[in-house]
């Protein structure tokens, strides 16, 4: 199956932007933390899938090619077309992404890493990492954007009155061999951002990826009659099961540093000691160019 990372550098790295904080640096405590944290996701798919796909920016070709030398086989320079677009809606890469594809792919976040296959959701249809089921953010989130957006899509009002207990996904791995539909879900999501723009500063447009991202694709599957597989069956709010680096690789396979896990610093360096344990040239390579202010 296709691997694609995806990377928008506005985001992360634009310097002038001030709002939405949790981005800068893609949420990590040090921006070293976030080039280690490309890096060993991408060795480590490029390790066990033996391709993998970078879809993004003149800036990020810049980074991830020219300086930290990723091994990625195929670089897609496509997001600079989204620089007028607000920096908060930071996943529209992954939108475009999808957009791109003519065959089974797997996008993976930036902060996930691998030590085996996800052999549990290889040439399924549709895949995400696992099922947030009733998680109240979600609900806090979607609150907003009924009280303050114009535009929500039939399907989506549907099954939250069919089930106001929330039941989306998390899009850590998301993909599938269904290509059509994944496109179709994509610029459905593309159409709701649209449509809104004029509302975008009612809402903490950066949490609206819940929402756009996750629950609308959930929702459209479910109105499409389509089944999603979930690499994890069931997961709390907090997703501990994820976002540990002990025992891998002899116990654990799989890391996610979603959320807050990229705020604590025993996280951070556990990650920047895998990367050191597993690829020292490139842990040695970041901290050098962060040395001559290079990156």
């Amino acid at each position: 199956m296709k691997i694609i990372h995806s990377f928008w550098s506005k985001p992360s790295l634009d310097k002038s932007i001030e709002r939405f904080e949790d981005r800068k640096m893609g949420g990590w405590l040090d921006k070293k933390y976030n080039y280690m944290s490309w890096a060993l996701s991408c060795l480590q798919f490029k390790k066990h899938y033996g391709f993998i796909e970078l879809v993004t920016d003149n800036e990020g070709k810049k980074l991830f090619i020219d300086k930290l030398n990723l091994p990625y086989d195929s670089v897609r320079v496509e997001l600079d077309i989204y620089n007028n677009y607000h920096p908060d809606l930071w996943a529209i890469s992954k939108l475009h992404s999808y957009t791109l594809q003519n065959e089974p792919f797997l996008h993976v976040d930036g902060d996930v890493y691998i030590w085996k296959i996800l052999d549990k959701v290889n040439n399924k249809p549709l895949i995400a990492q696992n099922e947030d089921i009733d998680f109240k953010y979600y609900t806090t989130v979607w609150n907003d954007i009924i009280l303050n957006f114009e535009y929500i899509p039939t399907y989506m009002m549907s099954d939250y009155q069919r089930e106001p207990s929330i039941h989306s996904c998390n899009a850590g791995i998301f993909g599938g061999s269904d290509v059509n539909f994944l496109k179709e879900f994509a610029f459905e999501a593309f159409e709701f951002l649209e449509k809104n723009k004029a509302h975008y500063d009612k809402v903490n447009l950066g949490s609206t990826v819940l929402i756009y991202e996750q629950y609308l694709f959930s929702c459209l599957a479910r109105a499409k009659n389509k089944k999603v597989s979930f690499l994890f069956d069931s997961m709390t709010s907090s997703y501990d099961k994820i976002t540990q680096f002990a025992s891998i690789p002899n116990r654990r396979h799989y890391v996610h540093a979603v959320g807050n896990a990229k705020k604590k610093f025993v996280a951070c360096e556990n990650l920047a000691n895998r990367l050191l344990f597993e690829y020292p040239d490139f842990y040695y390579n970041i901290l050098a160019l962060i040395e001559k202010n290079e990156i």
